[in-house]
């Protein structure tokens, strides 16, 4: 069965078993071997963040592609992929690309560390745009309701104008 499947150009990998194939195939076929670790590579130190993005999550792809590179048997050392989540940050990470390179020890220049001071700029710039950092959910345990803020006899005007209701009526109504 498997044999009418497979072209013919890879008939010479067809075993007794369709276990021995399969092994066979994964074999030759599973690891992505050199052309594949170079696709990897240059995918990996030509990769540019983008300027609005999270360059953490960017930072977790290149990670990614170095397990990648490791499992073809091209391991790259832990400074080398911290290299390389610096020089895939935009151009006006610049100034914290030069800090970290010059004020980090070698024992400290790990992909943690790096990615641990990308994440704290990355809140820092967020916060100064105006853009919260709080996680939704803690937004919503914060909420307090209409009536909570304003007390129960709070209307809609009341709230847009910043105009607390009167507890009595303003004007005497009624009488002669």
């Amino acid at each position: 069965m498997i044999r009418l499947r497979l072209g013919a150009t890879y008939l010479s990998h067809v075993k007794a078993t369709a276990k021995l194939t399969l092994t066979a195939l994964k074999n030759t076929f599973g690891t992505p071997g050199r052309v594949g670790a170079l696709v990897e590579m240059r995918s990996m130190f030509q990769h540019r963040m983008k300027p609005n993005s999270n360059p953490v999550h960017e930072a977790n792809n290149l990670i990614q592609c170095a397990a990648r590179l490791s499992t073809a048997g091209f391991a790259l050392t832990d400074g080398l992929i911290a290299m390389a989540i610096l020089m895939a940050l935009p151009l006006d990470w610049e100034t914290t690309v030069s800090t970290l390179c010059s004020t980090l020890d070698d024992a400290s220049f790990t992909v943690a560390s790096i990615t641990s001071h990308i994440n704290c700029e990355y809140m820092r710039r967020q916060a100064t745009r105006g853009k919260s950092t709080i996680s939704l959910q803690d937004r919503i345990s914060e909420r307090t309701s209409f009536a909570a803020e304003y007390g129960p006899d709070a209307t809609l005007v009341s709230r847009l104008t910043n105009v607390k209701p009167a507890i009595r009526p303003s004007y005497q109504g009624g009488g002669n």
